[in-house]
């Protein structure tokens, strides 16, 4: 799917919230950039899963081992479940 189409598609609401670690195979609604190095990993329209995924999930395990470890994350989201660890999620289509 190509970027625009999947940003109208955020845009119109149709999109659900889902963890990173469910993500495989789901079409990114948002960009995906970890800050550092402030690229985008994922673009809009992009599918989840591989090399990206993965980097990602490391992002989340180093963010509950190391407390002061606090990357900037833009277009995914960090929630701190009810055992006090923290969960990234981000936006799929529908």
């Amino acid at each position: 799917m190509n970027p625009q189409d999947a940003h109208s598609a955020y845009i119109r609401g149709d999109v659900e919230l889902v963890r990173i670690r469910d993500a495989e195979g789901r079409i990114a609604a948002e960009g995906a950039l970890p800050y550092p190095p402030g690229v985008l990993c994922v673009v809009p329209g992009e599918v989840w899963g591989g090399a990206v995924q993965r980097y990602f999930l490391a992002l989340e395990e180093g963010v509950n081992l190391l407390p002061g470890f606090s990357p900037e994350l833009q277009g995914v989201y960090s929630e701190t479940d009810a055992d006090g660890v923290k969960r990234l999620y981000g936006y799929v289509l529908k």
